[in-house]
């Protein structure tokens, strides 16, 4: 139940608590006919079971997570700057913050007052703001200098009609979440560029991505020297997606199968079963592709493999030397 912090009042009703999958499985075959037999029984429980695993499991929202996390390049300057740019630049990201929470305490936040059902109505309502607490965080989970904060909103909001407490509405809350983030962007892109004078241009980030905009006098290569987080989340992608290779030479076998069974059914069959051929041509172009990308992909995993190995020894070198001792020279003052 959500609590005041200071007086321990309880904040409108308490958090629902729902049922798990195998209590609803349990309820539900305990109801079954005592009859039935030990075939149609374990038919039924199945069914059961792959019903109640399709709906899930519901758990009550306590509140919601907002990240908000500078541009890379951002982060970069702000992990080689000196102090006092450090700070300019967490001033200018705290002040984006802050006004994207004030919009969305003014444009998003809202409750539902009413009763659902055929004879009742809902309707949103004003609140008169929302329950926050930032935590800032200054680098990723791999230790690259990636300033963000973390705003943690409570599910519990008061309602300006009637001071009661009831639950923030969350399709509004949810539906926002781009807004907010380019709202951010905005914001922190303007002020950067009225503290500083920098200028911001937008670069590719790869395929099924977005461009983004960056600071533009810090090179890619910065970036991509303080991005090992992105570098290996790609890596991984790309050995889920090589793995495959000798799965998809394997798929050879059933297209050279149903070519030579269509040849022979089309010599038997005469010449009315000649549009047939057209099937063992495709059958053909698909059986060299997958003859051609399995290799292919052998190569670009072992690459990859390489790659990575690579690094991992790079950085166990850069490790030990961080870690290893001064020595310091007799008679020199230690």
């Amino acid at each position: 139940m959500g609590r005041d912090p200071i007086t321990g009042e309880a904040l409108g009703e308490a958090y629902r608590q729902y049922a798990s999958m195998q209590e609803r499985v349990d309820k539900r075959v305990a109801d079954l006919d005592l009859e039935l037999g030990p075939v149609s029984r374990a038919d039924q429980v199945e069914a059961i079971e792959a019903e109640e695993a399709e709906r899930g499991t519901r758990r009550a929202v306590a509140g919601y997570d907002l990240t908000f996390s500078v541009p890379k390049s951002l982060s970069a300057l702000w992990g080689v700057a000196d102090a006092g740019t450090q700070s300019l630049i967490a001033d200018a990201h705290h002040q984006a913050v802050a006004q994207v929470v004030a919009f969305l305490e003014r444009e998003v936040a809202t409750t539902r007052v009413g009763t659902a059902g055929s004879e009742g109505a809902v309707a949103f309502a004003d609140v008169a703001g929302v329950l926050a607490t930032a935590f800032d965080h200054y680098d990723s989970r791999s230790g690259d200098p990636q300033l963000h904060t973390h705003v943690v909103v409570s599910n519990k909001v008061l309602t300006v009609q009637d001071q009661r407490w009831r639950t923030l509405a969350g399709r509004p809350a949810h539906a926002s979440v781009v807004a907010l983030s380019e709202l951010y962007n905005a914001t922190l892109a303007d002020r950067i560029t009225g503290t500083f004078g920098i200028e911001w241009e937008a670069r590719e980030r790869g395929r099924d991505r977005n461009p983004a905009w960056e600071l533009a006098p810090v090179p890619e290569e910065l970036v991509a020297e303080f991005s090992s987080r992105t570098r290996q989340i790609e890596q991984e992608k790309t050995r889920r997606g090589l793995k495959w290779g000798v799965p998809a030479m394997l798929l050879t076998a059933p297209y050279l199968l149903a070519i030579k069974i269509l040849t022979v059914f089309i010599a038997q069959a005469g010449p009315g079963w000649g549009w047939l051929h057209l099937v063992v041509l495709l059958c053909a172009y698909n059986t060299w592709k997958m003859f051609c990308l399995g290799p292919i992909s052998l190569i670009h995993l072992a690459r990859a493999r390489l790659h990575e190995h690579a690094e991992h020894r790079k950085a166990a070198r850069a490790a030990q030397v961080e870690h290893e001792p001064v020595p310091v020279m007799a008679g020199t003052p230690s």
